[in-house]
């Protein structure tokens, strides 16, 4: 056996390695969050949040209350919700004026009366909500999937869900950068109030102040409704997903997507004064106006869907728009352009009164097809495929419109100055160039 050096002294390898644990102050540190998060349920009741502040509906198990930070009793449990959310948000503990030091000042903006999680998880059941639910910025609402419930109950405000104005600001600007997920909201007919489903009015939140606050975005609003099932909302003015504003530019970047939405007593989407946004991979059915209202600037609108519109399933004014693989079936009339200028490619009209429709020039509109399947529901033909409401300038339009079952294929009109438009009407080819 080797010479050990003199000052050499046998360890028992377990002992070592506790001994370097115990002074390894950043893995002891680790630890103690870890037992703190399981003591309190691993982001359930006691004080645990690593995943989000929960919320279980009145019909939820005994185990998921239990880990449940707020238990809802079936009445008003809109108040459980928003009690979530100010948990759940960053409040603001000063207002802070300068947007490029809130953008990444947490500290200038920490309560201790919010735990900061970011989420509210809705488990499954339904919750029933008679009044707003009030988004605050940079808050993610979540459901449990389509068997999470938020149902309208004699709800007669705005909305099932709508912004809450940045708490400490006392400016009227309004909550930004929220995401609404995985749910269903219900309207509940006539038994439901006269609310929509979301309502995000960033009215007044201009001059400087619009997005202020932790994250800030300054000054785009970002919201994100992802993932929802929408339906019930009939009755007058009662839309689906409502974004607007009012004599503001402070509204841009929201992001729609994979949304079923059906029988909205207006329309199913519709924005204004919302610009720069994108809807995408949406599927809307029985609006009694619109499916898709896109009165505004610069919107994305793309893989998506209207039938049994009563309107037009989708209408788009205000202008400089791109629409890419849109389908239209059964409604009034399938597409109506009326802003400028608008860029569409890949457009079905299937069975509707009219096909397309345009009442604007500068419209650039390729590869469309209208036809007619010759079923009786909702209108007994199409009467007509292709229409202009004027010899508009500088179009461009390619597509087909097949005879069969309609009445007029191509109205008299046609594209004027600085327009070249082929298309076929099922008989012959319609070619315009000036």
């Amino acid at each position: 056996m080797p010479d050990l050096p003199t000052d050499y002294i046998a360890h028992d390898s377990r002992s070592s390695v506790t001994a370097i644990n115990n002074a390894n102050i950043e893995i002891n540190s680790l630890r103690a969050r870890a037992t703190a998060l399981e003591a309190g349920g691993g982001g359930g009741g006691g004080g645990g949040f690593g995943n989000g502040i929960i919320v279980a509906s009145s019909q939820a198990s005994t185990a998921d209350k239990a880990r449940a930070h707020y238990v809802c009793d079936g009445a008003g449990d809109q108040d459980q919700i928003n009690l979530a959310i100010e948990d759940a948000a960053v409040l603001r503990a000063n207002a802070k004026t300068d947007n490029t030091g809130a953008a990444d000042d947490l500290g200038s903006h920490w309560t201790t009366t919010s735990r900061q999680a970011g989420k509210v998880i809705l488990l499954g059941g339904r919750y029933n909500i008679s009044g707003p639910i009030l988004m605050r910025t940079g808050v993610w609402l979540q459901g449990s999937g389509f068997l999470t419930e938020l149902r309208a109950t004699t709800n007669n405000g705005t909305a099932v869900i709508r912004l809450n104005p940045q708490a400490g600001l006392g400016d009227g600007s309004a909550a930004h950068l929220t995401y609404v997920s995985n749910l269903w909201i219900y309207g509940n007919y006539g038994s439901g109030g006269t609310c929509k489903a979301i309502d995000y009015d960033m009215t007044g939140s201009s001059g400087g102040t619009e997005t202020r606050g932790y994250p800030a975005v300054n000054p785009d609003s970002y919201h994100y409704v992802v993932d929802c099932l929408i339906t019930g909302f009939a009755g007058a003015n009662r839309d689906g997903v409502f974004i607007h504003s009012t004599g503001t530019a402070n509204n841009r970047g929201n992001i729609i997507r994979g949304l079923q939405i059906r029988d909205c007593g207006r329309d199913g989407i519709s924005f204004s004064s919302a610009s720069d946004s994108f809807i995408s991979e949406c599927h809307i059915g029985g609006s009694v106006r619109y499916g898709y209202n896109i009165s505004t600037g610069n919107t994305k609108v793309t893989g998506c869907k209207s039938f049994y519109s009563v309107v037009a399933g989708f209408f788009f004014g205000s202008g400089r728009g791109t629409l890419t693989g849109l389908e239209a079936q059964d409604d009034k009339i399938g597409f109506h352009f009326s802003g400028v200028p608008y860029v569409a490619t890949s457009l079905v009209a299937d069975s509707c009164e009219t096909g397309i429709k345009a009442s604007t020039d500068r419209l650039v509109m390729t590869s469309f097809s209208v036809f007619h399947r010759g079923v009786t529901r909702p209108y007994p033909a199409t009467l007509t495929g292709l229409q202009f409401d004027s010899a508009y300038a500088d179009m461009l339009i390619l597509g087909q419109v097949d005879n069969s079952n309609v009445t007029t294929p191509i109205s008299a009109t046609v594209p004027g100055t600085r327009s070249f438009m082929r298309v076929s009407n099922g008989t012959t080819l319609v070619s315009v160039g000036t």
